[in-house]
């Protein structure tokens, strides 16, 4: 995965509600113990809850998005 998309790991009938869950991580909110599906590397599907928050850099901008991935539910 080192490269690659993290949209590759989230099915295609959840991407577009994860699309706006990281928009909004990215214009600086924290996503705490939200919902999400996520694929294995088989092809299965995991539900789970997860956190994610901005990454900042030292002026404060957003850079990137840390996240903890999915704890099964």
């Amino acid at each position: 995965m080192i490269g690659k998309s993290i949209e590759l790991t989230i099915p295609l009938a959840a991407l577009a509600e994860e699309r706006t869950r990281h928009q909004s991580v990215a214009n600086g909110a924290a996503e705490n113990g939200c919902r999400c599906i996520r694929l294995r590397s088989d092809g299965s599907e995991i539900e789970g809850v997860m956190a994610m928050s901005p990454v900042r850099d030292r002026t404060g901008r957003v850079i990137g998005i840390a996240s903890i991935p999915p704890r099964r539910r």
